[in-house]
């Protein structure tokens, strides 16, 4: 591929078996990606022996797009091991036909009233696996019979792995393992590791990247942010004990680095994208401001919509109220699908109904799972048929044609008022779809952090991660809040979150905190001197 460093051909044309990547904050690694991948199918892999894993549909979506070869089998962990136990559900103990898979949320929401909890015992009963066994079934098969889920001579690539749990570690040790395997490349920065509150291992990453025989790589040139900006980056994260710096390219220029102090920080941000947009005739779209907690983007946010300047925010949509959505949409599409029907009926179950809910469903003619029959439950007989059986099947046409009754009915009207400013754009999204594909739909805008590109974005520093603004506004990085009280690892980990969001600079990068408050621990040295 024209414009590749020589660092990045080498890596998209290694013939090392096994390699690990350590790729620095906008150093090209997507172009790199997609080089290797088209460098294996010019030197005559078949696509299919080709495997890309990604830490999200979003990023999976866009290296497919890059791609362009429908064969590439490319997804998340859970979507490729999912495909394999369904292929090969017999090899661990589910019958043949296995298809009922139920998310992360409907395995904690689920609460048959009996107390018991969905064990092994009813998941192979109901055919059903949960989100977080995706991946544990799937090094099962990987154990077992390798060789059913891997081609002989297949090419892996695992993107953003400092990111990966430690089931998905033991995933690619044992893939490595595979003697079939002609090549493992694991792609990552240990430095942008902002996940181990959500079961992330990087200390699982170092150890197979300290397996014997891999191959190490280094992409250190940052092709997207100016030079005060790398340094105030590398410096940093060198605190934190990683000794490899990133280089800035000139084409980037010097950028800029600045610290703020203010008695509204909301009005200083104003005040400065105001005074850019007319010195710089930058768009809103060229502004972020990122901050540590979802509040204070909120908080941020509405003052700026106050101010008539346009604010490209995420839906104010909770995952609760996602997951409760798409488990209704699941029914709808399936109504042998008890655990989703469980899903959605648990937030409406109250300690004060004491009648069976499984009886009810059953007269219902639903379904047909003794452990649903014989559970003790709410009297909601009379919910169940109003809210889901009442049209039948009008009810697609319902959904298609008018989604926000659907969503009032499911959410309350308690909290309508977060709804009604994004009507329009739910009923547009949903517009012509079959009850199946929402829950897809919905999850991959929402949970996956989408930002439109028509106002300044103002977003939490896990939500920036992999974008990019030529100015961005780190508000609040004090010390109250950054470590705060975090101790060890969680305390480190606010380092990296901060260089994360430090790193999403092109040309100025602006740290801004109150008047009064200390500036945070990470940004200054012993003596209390900014780093740069």
């Amino acid at each position: 591929m024209a414009g590749l460093s020589e660092t990045q051909q080498a890596i998209a044309h290694t013939d090392a078996r096994v390699s690990a990547v350590f790729a620095g904050a906008g150093s090209g690694k997507t172009r790199t990606l997609e080089e290797r991948v088209r460098w294996l199918i010019d030197t005559s892999i078949p696509p299919e022996n080709i495997i890309v894993f990604t830490f999200t549909r979003k990023a999976a979506r866009e290296i497919r797009e890059r791609i362009d070869n429908p064969l590439v089998v490319c997804d998340t962990f859970h979507a490729i091991c999912l495909q394999w136990i369904k292929d090969h559900a017999g090899e661990i103990g589910f019958p043949y036909g296995f298809n009922g898979v139920i998310n992360e949320a409907e395995q904690k929401e689920c609460k048959p009233v009996t107390g018991r909890k969905f064990d092994e015992r009813f998941s192979a009963e109901l055919q059903l696996v949960g989100f977080d066994q995706i991946i544990q079934y799937g090094n099962r098969l990987l154990t077992k019979s390798p060789e059913l889920v891997l081609p002989e001579g297949c090419h892996i690539i695992v993107d953003e792995a400092q990111d990966n749990s430690s089931d998905q570690w033991q995933c690619v040790n044992l893939m490595a393992d595979f003697p079939g395997t002609a090549s493992l490349m694991v792609v990552g920065d240990f430095r942008q590791s902002i996940y181990e509150w959500r079961s992330a291992s990087p200390e699982m990453g170092e150890e197979f990247c300290a397996r014997p025989g891999v191959e190490r790589y280094y992409l250190s040139r940052n092709y997207r942010s100016g030079s005060e900006i790398i340094e105030m980056a590398n410096r940093l994260i060198a605190c934190g004990g990683f000794s490899e710096p990133m280089e800035a390219d000139e084409s980037c220029g010097e950028g800029s680095v600045s610290f703020i102090e203010t008695n509204d920080i909301a009005a200083s941000i104003r005040a400065r994208i105001e005074e850019l947009s007319d010195e710089e005739l930058l768009g809103y779209e060229d502004f972020a401001v990122l901050c540590r907690y979802n509040q204070e983007a909120d908080e941020i946010a509405r003052y700026l919509k106050s101010e008539n300047i346009p604010v490209a925010r995420p839906l104010p949509i909770e995952n609760s109220d996602i997951e409760r959505f798409c488990a209704y949409c699941n029914f709808m599409a399936d109504q042998t699908n008890a655990i989703s029907l469980c899903a959605y009926l648990g937030k409406t179950i109250t300690d004060a109904q004491k009648r069976s809910v499984a009886n009810d469903i059953a007269k219902l003619g639903f379904l047909d799972h003794s452990f649903l029959r014989d559970a003790a439950g709410g009297e909601i007989g009379t919910l169940i048929a109003d809210s889901i059986t009442k049209t039948g099947p009008s009810l697609t046409k319902q959904m298609i044609h008018s989604a926000w009754d659907v969503i009032r009915g499911i959410f309350g009207t308690t909290t309508l008022e977060r709804y009604e400013p994004v009507r329009d754009k739910i009923l547009m999204k949903f517009q012509g779809m079959e009850f199946s594909a929402v829950p897809e739909s919905l999850l991959m805008d929402m949970q996956e952090k989408q930002v439109a590109e028509d106002g300044v974005a103002v977003l939490t520093g896990h939500a920036a991660k992999g974008l990019e603004w030529d100015t961005v506004f780190v508000a609040g990085p004090c010390q109250r809040k950054m470590p705060g009280s975090k101790k060890g690892r969680r305390r480190e980990e606010e380092r990296r979150l901060l260089y994360v969001m430090s790193t999403r600079a092109k040309q100025r990068l602006a740290y801004i905190i109150l008047e009064g408050d200390d500036w945070s621990e990470f940004l200054v040295d012993e003596h209390g001197r900014f780093l740069i």
